[in-house]
């Protein structure tokens, strides 16, 4: 979903070697597309175009949607559901409902 967009304004990879490493916690966002321009001491702030592109972006890829889904069905929910009968919060042999948005 990130590849094709303006690396100055959202960002993109850190690549230490030569094999580039996908990873999440290696992508690295400008400094100056956290703030907004109000709040920017040199007025480059990019922070809101920045957040409107990358929302337009995620709001409309549904690939993103579908893995996302998947990711939190498959691992998150379970992993979360064993924790709460680990510490008795929900009981072992009843259905549990969990929303997220």
């Amino acid at each position: 979903m990130l590849h094709g967009m303006d690396t100055d304004m959202i960002g993109d990879f850190h690549n230490d070697d030569e094999q580039q490493d996908w990873r999440l916690e290696n992508f690295i966002v400008p400094p100056n597309s956290l703030l907004p321009r109000k709040k920017s001491r040199s007025k480059d702030g990019k922070g809101e175009v920045a957040q409107s592109t990358l929302t337009d972006r995620v709001i409309n890829d549904s690939q993103f949607h579908s893995t996302f889904d998947k990711f939190v069905c498959e691992e998150i929910l379970p992993t979360f559901r064993k924790r709460l009968i680990a510490c008795g919060a929900i009981p072992e042999n009843e259905p549990a409902t969990f929303h997220y948005q």
